[in-house]
Order: C-alpha cells, then sequence, then structure tokens
C-alpha cells in the first residue's frame, strides 16, 4: 500500500512495537505485523523484532511514509537457533532500549506469539517507565506444557498486569480470555489485509480438472485436517492441487499430499490473492486434535482466512465445531463447513460444490462483504482510538 492510500492516523505517542514477526519472513505472525504497519506512519511507530529468511521480493519497502524497521536479532538457520537466542536476549534487550530512546518512542506493544519478543517488550516499558500494549495472536499460557508452562505462569500475569490493553486476534479469544481473567482489558485488533479483491467470475459446473489451493503454515493447528485432503485427490483422480508454503517437502509427503498432481510453492504475500483467485476452489483446514490444547484450536483465526475470502474462489473449510473459525464462516455464510472429521463428509462437500454453480456465486459474494471487517482504515483507526483513550485515565 502506497502513502496515498494510507490512512491519515496519529498516535498522540510514538509507539516501540517488539515483535518477532517481521517482513521478510513468510509467515502468520510476519503478514499480520506487516499489514498493520502499512497503515502506521513514520511518527506513530518504530517495529523492531527478529530477521528472519524470506524472498527478497517480501521485504519492507525503504519509504518515507512507512514506519521504520529494525531488525535487533538475526534468526540462525539451525535447531540451536532458540538457544541463541536465549544466550543473546540481554544483548536483544538493550539494543530494544537503544533504539526506543533514540527512536524517542514513548509507549510499547509487546507481541506474541514470541515469548522472548513478548518478554523484551514489557522489560522496556518497565524500565522506561512508559504504558505497554500488548497483542496476542494465540494464547499462551493455556498452551504450554513442561519448562515453558512454568516460564508462562510467570510472564504472562506480569504482561496482563502491566498492560493498559490486551489486545487479542479474535472475538473467540476475548470471549474466552474475558471469562478467564475477568480483572483484564481485552480488546480485538483483527489482522487487517491491504490487498484489493478480486471480481467474481461467472459461475458454472466445475470441470473434472478442477483445480485446488491451499496456503499458509503447516502445523498443529491444521496438519490433521489437511490430512484428510488426501482423499479428496484420491476420489478426484483428475484434480490439480496447488500448496502454497514454506513447510518442508517432507511434510507434504508424510500427509500422502506428493506426486505429480501435487505442486508444492511459494507466492510473495502482496501477490497470494491474485495467485490463489487462479484456482477452482480452495481448502481452509483448520485441525480437530493436535499437539495444541482444546483452547487453541477453539480460539484461533487462520490468517489465510482473509486471502481466502478477498480471492472470490469458493470455499470449503474443515473446521470442528464450536471453534471460532467455525462460528465466523457459518454466521457470514462464506464457505462451505465441514464440522466433522468424515473423508465421506468432506468427499461430498467437495461434489455438491462443484455441481452448484449458484452456491459458488453465493459464498463468494458473502465473503467478499465478510472481508470488509478486516478493512486495514477501519481497523487500525479504531485501535489507535483505543490505544489513545487510555492516555486520560
Amino acid at each position: 500500500m502506497t502513502g496515498d492510500a494510507k490512512c491519515q492516523l496519529r498516535l498522540s505517542k510514538k509507539m516501540l512495537v517488539v515483535t518477532a514477526g517481521l517482513p521478510p519472513a513468510q509467515n502468520g505472525s510476519s503478514s499480520i505485523m506487516t499489514n498493520l504497519a502499512r497503515y502506521l506512519t513514520p511518527n506513530e511507530a518504530v517495529f523492531v523484532g527478529e530477521l528472519s529468511p524470506g524472498p527478497a521480493n517480501n521485504a519492507w519497502p525503504n519509504s518515507s511514509d512507512l514506519p521504520q524497521i529494525f531488525y535487533i536479532h538475526r534468526q540462525w538457520p539451525w535447531k540451536f537457533k532458540k538457544t541463541i537466542r536465549f544466550l543473546l536476549w540481554p544483548l536483544i534487550l538493550w539494543r530494544a532500549l537503544m533504539i526506543y530512546r533514540r527512536e524517542k518512542c514513548q509507549q510499547v506493544m509487546a507481541v506474541f506469539p514470541n515469548e522472548a519478543y513478548l518478554s523484551i517488550g514489557y522489560f522496556v516499558s518497565l524500565i522506561m517507565g512508559c504504558n505497554l500494549y500488548s497483542y496476542f495472536h494465540n494464547t499462551y499460557l493455556d498452551n504450554r506444557t513442561g519448562v515453558r508452562r512454568w516460564w508462562a505462569r510467570i510472564l504472562q500475569p506480569l504482561v496482563f498486569r502491566r498492560s493498559k490493553i490486551v489486545f487479542v486476534m479474535s472475538e473467540g479469544m476475548k470471549r474466552v480470555w474475558s471469562k478467564m481473567y475477568p480483572d483484564v482489558r481485552f480488546e480485538t485488533l483483527v489482522h487487517t489485509e491491504n490487498q484489493s479483491p478480486l471480481q467474481p467470475r461467472t459461475f458454472a459446473k466445475i470441470p473434472d480438472d478442477f483445480r485446488v489451493a491451499v496456503m499458509g503454515s503447516l502445523n498443529e493447528s491444521n496438519l490433521e485436517a489437511m490430512g484428510r485432503l488426501r482423499h479428496i485427490l484420491e476420489a478426484f483422480p483428475q484434480m490439480q492441487l496447488s500448496v502454497y508454503s514454506t513447510a518442508k517437502p517432507s511434510v507434504l509427503k508424510n500427509l500422502g499430499l506428493d506426486g505429480p498432481r501435487v505442486r508444492q510453492t511459494s507466492a510473495a504475500y502482496d501477490q497470494i490473492v491474485a495467485e490463489l483467485g487462479g484456482h477452482d476452489l480452495l481448502f481452509l483446514p483448520h485441525g480437530f486434535i493436535g499437539g495444541f490444547k482444546p483452547i487453541e484450536y477453539e480460539t484461533i483465526f487462520p490468517t489465510r482466512t482473509l486471502p481466502y475470502l478477498l480471492s472470490a474462489v469458493p470455499i470449503i473449510a474443515h473446521s470442528p465445531p464450536g471453534a471460532f473459525l467455525t462460528d465466523f464462516l457459518r454466521e457470514n455464510q462464506s464457505a462451505v463447513v465441514v464440522d466433522t472429521p468424515s473423508e465421506t463428509a468432506l468427499i461430498a462437500a467437495f461434489q455438491n460444490l462443484r455441481d452448484d454453480p449458484r452456491e459458488q456465486a453465493r459464498l463468494v459474494k458473502n465473503g467478499l462483504v465478510a472481508a470488509q471487517k478486516f478493512q486495514g482504515e477501519r481497523v487500525v483507526d479504531h485501535w489507535c482510538q483505543q490505544v489513545d483513550s487510555t492516555e486520560s485515565k
């Protein structure tokens, strides 16, 4: 998004945003923070975080209209990267403090799902004596075990107590956490999108050699549901599958998603909507079970959902009952939802939607309307108002 298209917002105090997720990395957290940054100005915010591998065309643009990004740690590309980050934590904190002072920031937002950067943001605000706001993309203490749960028991309450507002990714997270932690102020800050929606095409019965796409990270939040896609490939022998993901090829192979009809590829985030738009159907997997605690499956809202809605392609979602994602899609009537872990039900959903052009058109129309709720100017304007409202208290 250019400076001309960006909404003219002003936070009353310049904010240091501490987050691991930054471009050029291609993951959910990075895309959330990148899109938030695109609606702010250099006078409003500075972003600090981790330099992670990513394609050159996904790098942050050098523009006087956009906030500056400073990398205070480089991710090491091997299995000891977490240990190295832990050992260098004091140095990373010192760098964040220096940037806070140099850039004349007056408040901090600490971002999770990376607890190292959540703690750095907390300590910067504590040392500088400024307001702290936190932004949780996922649940934290409720989804930890072992030593990490011990540390979460310490850090999460500290962050909650110091935060003027704890921002969360979805109404589902806000609803659950508000019941669990009634003394904390939670507000929803949904992820925004700076890509324009595609124009719906004329829908017809989808031919046998149809194309299906999946995008995003493949992890414990969706692997179990993703695995049932192999039965779709078996049921429709001419179907072609595109997987836009940086996952290791072995992940797909272990799921039975390999062979000449499966293509794993990637695209810059600002091109993904157009890429998805070249397919006949989109598959949105959300795990029923897996390595996360039940609260995580109930509350998370996959970042891939918004590009799906903007692509003007009919969506088939495989998501459990009671999950916020399931409720959102049903409330907005923007996808066919299969909420049982059944290969038979999933195959039937694909067949029925292929044969029903009117339903395809209805879902796409509703999806484009639902996507407007994530319109960046509206979302960020409301966020700025909420942050500034705490200054008078």
